[in-house]
């Protein structure tokens, strides 16, 4: 009996269809292989080494540049400013007035509810003075240099110190435990 589903008319159909067929040969051959020289590259791995002058050089930018582009910090904004202060006092990789540094600026803020981006500059510039200068005053990038003077830099700079950062803090965390 005869299926009226066109479905299945089409399936018949398209089954019963004779295509011609060609013969393939007995023997396939592969394409040719090329011959590939493999060229080496030359690795200065001492790129890929943390540098202190990069990392030295981020928390100058950030303390000169990125925090007092606001002529006030209050709000939210010195809630965050607290916490990444006390977040460098305590795992700032570096030397001891580097991390002198932050202690400073950190019992500065502290009971502060705002601050002009004028005092802010004037407190960093002063405990800096105090310290010695533990960061430059000048940015120099050695790993995080780039190809031209405003690429890469500052954005790597803040890159590695972030992940020296969270390094810092699980080394210390792990032995406080």
């Amino acid at each position: 009996m005869p299926s009226r589903d066109p479905f299945t008319e089409n399936i018949r159909y398209f089954a019963n269809l004779c295509l011609p067929f060609q013969e393939q040969p007995a023997v396939v051959t592969a394409p040719p292989i090329e011959h590939r020289v493999e060229q080496t590259v030359t690795v200065n791995w001492n790129q890929f080494e943390v540098q202190l002058l990069d990392l030295t050089s981020a928390m100058y930018y950030i303390l000169k540049d990125e925090i007092p582009r606001r002529q006030v910090i209050e709000g939210e904004n010195m809630k965050a400013l607290k916490l990444w202060i006390h977040m460098l006092k305590k795992y700032a990789p570096g030397t001891v007035p580097i991390r002198r540094l932050f202690y400073r600026l950190n019992e500065w803020l502290s009971p502060a509810q705002q601050v002009s981006a004028e005092q802010w500059i004037a407190e960093v510039d002063s405990v800096q003075s105090d310290l010695g200068y533990p960061l430059p005053t000048n940015m120099t990038w050695l790993a995080c240099r780039g190809s031209k003077p405003y690429v890469r830099g500052y954005s790597c700079g803040i890159w590695t110190l972030l992940h020296a950062v969270t390094v810092q803090a699980y080394k210390i965390e792990e032995n406080s435990e």
